[in-house]
């Protein structure tokens, strides 16, 4: 019988010892590569969009300020970007701040939310995200059902900003 060679068995055993008195890690693999980080969802998968628009309305008329509302999924590429978008610069999103409220509305498919888009006209294989404004009269002011928010976010951040200070309002009309 042969027995087996005694200096792999002893740097075994020693690693082992050190490792149950704390003292020297055991050996692992290589572990797989950390999974890239998820973005933070942005739409509420459980929020009723009707009720979100009905509660910020008061809001928006006291502030004389416009809704913008935002249809989209978490799971939408252009929708992450026009997301992202809007928070990447600071005074840019202070800017939007001061002249809508916006609402964020998930249209995923089979959701309740979804309805509203057929009762806006929008046809989500157009592109998401899609963009109605509602001035301060409660009354819709603007649609964007045909893709232009789903293709200015193909073309970038610029872009997704140019788009959208084409929706702003004079200053010096307050």
């Amino acid at each position: 019988m042969t027995l087996p060679p005694i200096r792999p068995i002893r740097r075994l055993s020693a690693l082992l010892l050190l490792a149950a008195a704390g003292l020297a890690p055991l050996p692992v693999r290589a572990a797989a590569p950390p999974a890239a980080p998820q973005a933070d969802p942005v739409y509420d998968e459980y929020a009723s969009g009707p009720l979100a628009l009905k509660a910020i309305e008061p809001a928006a008329v006291a502030k004389d300020r416009r809704i913008l509302v935002n249809f989209g999924t978490n799971d939408c590429a252009p929708c992450a970007t026009f997301a992202a978008a809007l928070h990447e610069s600071r005074a840019f999103e202070d800017a939007l701040k001061e002249q809508f409220f916006i609402v964020w509305i998930d249209v995923s498919p089979g959701s309740e939310n979804e309805k509203l888009l057929k009762a806006n006209g929008i046809d989500a294989a157009k592109g998401l995200p899609a963009i109605v404004l509602i001035d301060i009269a409660a009354k819709t002011s603007e649609f964007f059902r045909e893709g232009e928010a789903a293709a200015a976010a193909k073309k970038g951040p610029e872009a997704v900003r140019a788009f959208l200070l084409k929706l702003f309002r004079s200053t010096e009309a307050k």
